[in-house]
């Protein structure tokens, strides 16, 4: 009967103080290595995190916020009755400002000074009082009505006007107009006429500075329609 010889010694021959020696060392340089990779990982993420944090804090810096209030003046003393912060994307002034802004929108446009550097300084202040519509209305009602040949010939005075709300959106505005002739000089009071006008209104938080300094309640005018009575 054979027997099969069993080799009891370890795979890879005996280990030696060496190889057992080198193989903590290599386990230790191994972690070592591992730690460090770990270490890298986290500082990467870390500077990614900061670069972004700091980003972040120059575009709000660099980011002007306007925060528009609505301030509520006594018509009789001039004293401020009653002030909020606006919230939301859509407001509504009250009827009193809409037409103290649809008045002062139609003396800037329908007054005539003798002085046309007053002419132009009030038509290019009615632009910030309309929309992108309103513009170009503007624009083509300025150069139909002709309102800049009529500086050093005749002065226009806006007097007596009356608004009436016909609709959410919509004013019907009524007023009479002064004309004098003064050409050479003479300042004598010519002609008085009546006109009737139709303007739709729009209103917009402002939301520039520019705006805001302008236009502060935002009200604008979207469309509008003149025509005299007689």
């Amino acid at each position: 009967m054979k027997y099969k010889n069993v080799d009891f010694a370890p795979d890879g021959g005996p280990e030696t103080p060496y190889q057992k020696a080198r193989q903590e060392w290599d386990e230790v340089i191994g972690s070592a290595r591992v730690q460090a990779r770990n270490w890298r990982m986290i500082g990467f993420c870390t500077i990614g995190v900061l670069c972004l944090s700091i980003m972040g804090n120059i575009y709000l810096a660099t980011k002007s916020a306007v925060i528009p209030y609505i301030v509520e003046v006594s018509e009789d003393t001039g004293e401020v009755v009653s002030m909020g912060k606006v919230s939301g994307e859509k407001f509504s002034p009250k009827e009193a400002s809409v037409k103290s802004t649809i008045a002062m929108f139609i003396g800037k446009i329908r007054s005539v000074s003798t002085d046309q550097i007053v002419v132009r300084q009030n038509f290019l202040s009615a632009y910030d009082f309309v929309t992108k519509k309103g513009r170009n209305i503007l624009t083509n009602y300025t150069q139909e009505s002709k309102i800049f040949e009529r500086i050093g010939k005749k002065a226009v005075s806006v007097d007596k006007q009356v608004i009436t709300k016909i609709t959410e959106n919509s004013y019907q505005c009524e007023w009479t107009e002064k004309h004098f002739n003064v050409e050479g000089g003479g300042g004598r009071k010519s002609t008085q006429h009546a006109f009737t006008g139709i303007f739709t209104i729009i209103c917009e938080l402002p939301k520039t500075e520019k705006k805001l300094l302008v236009n502060p309640l935002g009200i604008y005018i979207d469309e509008f329609n003149i025509s005299r009575k007689y």
